[in-house]
């Protein structure tokens, strides 16, 4: 029964989005997909011990343990993270340290990564090699999804009830594009100006779920698509003119399996593109903007997240594991991959080396 799996406690945090009320509609919920919508709704999330993620010891997952709160030490920036194994021939190294909570990531038109912090509630440019950060706009609430447009305007939605998408200048000046949105999470910009956001009002009231994709092009606001067994989150356009779009209740025991749609932006379309991820959230394609797509998986299971390659069927297979929680990736124009880790405060890289054999010779 429902009560049994609530706490007194836990069903007073959850009371204001209204879980603690709709017992009977509870009862058919697992318990991972209670845990998944206390954990939306703003309860204490489960982790590791980032202790045994460091020395590699994955088998030791304890209950109650939050990963935000945990920034493991004795790492500098480019030192490889032996924890994170990916296929063979790629390395994980940490590329950059000491953010709140890294989410969105996004390529200003100069090269230069940037990263929201969520916690913090701004935007960070990352300088050239990784240990230079600088703070490019502050004040946000809690920011989550970014992107940049041809011209270097910044773009940026807040992740709350009544949300934005705000617009960033070069120079610094801010403009908000849209207000009342839906804790709105991924954004993308198209080259004909047209900015796509995903919604979805799952954190502040889950059993009432509304999810859409909503296109903006100021002053004006037009839903695509919207669902009510879904949670959008990550969005990309791809090169065939179609928008990627990540179900992040995938696999989490609430609603299907669905984990990846597809939406034309023209008819607001919608088709169901691929299953079985886990809790997907961030998704960008190959440095060439084709497929594979990579997808970043928040969690897994115990705060493990993966990131996955899906292929042009629908098909995937993991890249990476040994992550802790992580929100969002992004591909550079050399094929590397940087991912956001928020339960250390991490930016990981991935790349591919080729070690050359070196021969000796005794003349």
């Amino acid at each position: 029964m429902a009560q049994s799996l609530l706490s007194d406690s836990r069903r007073a945090q959850l009371a204001p989005v209204g879980v603690a009320v709709l017992t009977v509609a509870l009862a058919s919920l697992s318990a991972m997909a209670l845990s998944t919508l206390e954990a939306l709704a703003g309860g204490e999330s489960r982790g590791i011990n980032w202790a045994d993620v460091e020395t590699q010891d994955l088998s030791r997952i304890t209950e109650n343990v939050s990963p935000r709160s945990f920034r493991p030490a004795g790492l500098a920036v480019g030192d490889t993270i032996t924890r994170v194994q990916c296929l063979p021939g790629y390395t994980a190294a940490l590329y950059a340290q000491g953010f709140s909570s890294p989410d969105g990531l996004a390529f200003s038109p100069s090269g230069l990564l940037h990263v929201a912090e969520e916690t913090a509630g701004r935007v960070s440019r990352i300088e050239p090699g990784g240990s230079t950060t600088t703070t490019v706009v502050s004040g946000l609430d809690s920011p989550e999804g970014i992107t940049f447009d041809t011209d270097g305007n910044l773009y940026v939605v807040e992740d709350i009830q009544n949300g934005r998408l705000l617009q960033v200048a070069p120079g610094g000046g801010m403009t908000e594009l849209a207000t009342g949105l839906d804790a709105p999470e991924g954004v993308v910009w198209a080259s004909d100006g047209t900015t796509y956001i995903t919604e979805s009002n799952v954190q502040f009231d889950p059993l009432n779920l509304q999810t859409r994709v909503t296109a903006v092009v100021s002053p004006g606001v037009t839903v695509l698509t919207t669902d009510t067994l879904s949670s959008y989150a990550g969005i990309t356009l791809g090169t065939d003119g179609l928008l990627y779009v990540t179900n992040e209740l995938s696999g989490a025991g609430v609603g299907t399996d669905d984990s990846i749609f597809t939406v034309d932006p023209v008819t607001g379309e919608r088709t169901l593109f691929a299953t079985g991820l886990i809790r997907p959230e961030g998704l960008r394609f190959a440095a060439n903007g084709d497929f594979p797509l990579y997808v970043a998986e928040e969690d897994t299971g115990g705060g493990a997240g993966r990131l996955s390659r899906v292929e042009a069927d629908g098909s995937h297979t993991p890249f990476c594991t040994g992550f802790g929680t992580i929100e969002d990736v992004i591909v550079d124009d050399s094929g590397r991959l940087y991912v956001s880790e928020d339960s250390t405060g991490y930016i990981v890289l991935i790349e591919y080396k080729v070690y050359l054999p070196i021969i000796m010779r005794n003349d």
